[in-house]
């Protein structure tokens, strides 16, 4: 029989005692690093391009602000409106947990449009395309958050790199056993960073030439594509039948795929009309 990797992590990094009982997670040491890295790469290309680095602090204020609330709502909304809708105050109470990454997306992409009307020398399609480096290698942070914390994990399987995640909840409803599972976490995070990897190798290519929303497009297609795959590996998939094949992760993922082709199609049909009118 195949041995599984067996994992039995600590989501807590270390603890203190600074006359109360302070606790560094490895989920917010990746949430706090994926901002600072992302901070300092958006200071690294607008260096580049020649562009403003004054108002970054504002921007970052911004982000973090868009991140979270657009999260904690999609959640809230995408998937428990009738449970919020009646019980309205516990969607503040955002430290019990539920934070859905397409609602995030959703407030970042919104948070920026605001930042980009008060800022009229950084267009929204620039903002939101440099960003995408950043927001792309959080994901995978993030991710690798979720990896630590035991969450987000996939359904029984026998495939030879599965995971056997040892957190309640996740024992089998029969034997009790903690079987080996999807690392649906991991294929997240492996994902974003490949994709993080090949957009960056792009920009130092080919920045001068690619027109403002190719990076987020393509980043659009590929994450949401891949996402609508792996939903079929998540472990509430084990309990939906045949005529369930789809759940809400999967829808979300179809519209901003259908963006991301949409404007990578709109973004190079205006750039090559307005070579031709340049020739």
């Amino acid at each position: 029989m195949h041995e599984y990797l067996v994992l039995n992590i600590d989501p807590v990094l270390f603890r203190m005692n600074l006359g109360f009982n302070f606790e560094l997670r490895y989920y917010g040491l990746m949430f706090m690093t994926a901002f600072l890295f992302g901070y300092r790469l958006m200071v690294s290309v607008c260096k580049n391009e020649g562009k403003s680095t004054e108002h970054l602090d504002s921007l970052l204020n911004y982000m973090m602000l868009g991140t979270i609330i657009g999260a904690r709502l999609g959640h809230c909304f995408f998937y428990q409106p009738e449970f919020f809708l009646s019980h309205p105050a516990e969607i503040f109470k955002i430290w019990k947990g539920g934070l859905a990454s397409h609602g995030g997306i959703l407030g970042v992409l919104f948070v920026i449009y605001l930042y980009s009307r008060k800022h009229a020398d950084q267009p929204y399609l620039w903002v939101v395309d440099r960003l995408t480096f950043s927001a792309v290698f959080t994901a995978f942070l993030i991710r690798m958050g979720n990896f630590f914390n035991m969450e987000i994990v996939g359904h029984e399987t026998t495939v030879p790199w599965a995971m056997a995640f040892m957190r309640n909840g996740l024992q089998n409803k029969v034997t009790g056993e903690f079987l080996p599972r999807h690392p649906t976490m991991l294929y997240e995070a492996f994902t974003y960073l490949g994709l993080f990897i090949l957009i960056f190798f792009i920009y130092k290519k080919f920045w001068k030439k690619l027109p403002d929303g190719f990076y987020v497009g393509l980043s659009l297609i590929v994450i949401f594509t891949a996402r609508f795959f792996i939903e079929f590996t998540k472990k509430k998939q084990a309990d939906f039948g045949l005529e369930h094949a789809l759940n809400m992760g999967h829808y979300l993922s179809l519209p901003f795929i259908a963006v991301g082709i949409w404007l990578l199609i709109s973004i190079f049909k205006k750039h090559k009309n307005s070579q031709k009118e340049k020739a």
